[in-house]
């Protein structure tokens, strides 16, 4: 019961500052929210008593991916264009309000086919021990595959960067 009066407010938090991420003008300031989103889903993951992916959920994405990403929106010195954010238009209003109702479907419709039970946990749920065990047993095909994932979009990453330096370069010669 007090996980539940805990969770819901939380919940509430995160979809609150990825709503945030999203919509504000600043891309600063959507990071910090996006940083905001990954701490409170960190207390989620520790209210599951997930609490090795909570660490990792900080020190990972907290600690590292939002520095990268902050990093990049400051070397890139992005400048709002006032044209892109005048007006909310009536295709963005009905999108928003689909989506939001395609999200409350989905989700019924989840709930129906999967209740919740409240089962207790194993003694080693959440663990060092047992997520390296399960990655490497059960997951193991998931696991290679997210790992080819980040390797190309490392290798896609780098081809965009290239792309765009040479592109600078020839702009400085056409000068």
């Amino acid at each position: 019961m007090i996980e539940m009066i805990i969770f819901y407010p939380t919940a509430a938090i995160v979809i609150l500052f990825s709503l945030m991420v999203v919509l504000h003008k600043s891309p600063i300031r959507s990071a910090l929210f996006l940083l905001g989103t990954l701490f409170f889903m960190a207390f989620i993951f520790a209210l599951l008593s997930a609490h090795f992916v909570a660490v990792i959920q900080i020190l990972v994405y907290a600690g590292g991916i939002i520095v990268l990403i902050l990093f990049a929106i400051m070397l890139l010195n992005l400048q709002k264009e006032d044209s892109e954010y005048d007006h909310i238009s009536l295709g963005k209003v009905i999108s928003l309000g689909l989506g939001g109702f395609l999200f409350l479907i989905i989700s019924i419709v989840f709930f129906k086919m999967y209740p919740g039970h409240s089962s207790e946990l194993p003694a080693n749920f959440g663990t060092i021990e047992e997520v390296g065990r399960l990655m490497v047993t059960d997951y193991v095909f998931a696991f290679e595959a997210i790992s080819l994932l980040i390797i190309a979009s490392l290798v896609g990453g780098v081809v965009l960067v290239r792309g765009l330096i040479n592109s600078k370069s020839k702009l400085k010669k056409l000068k």
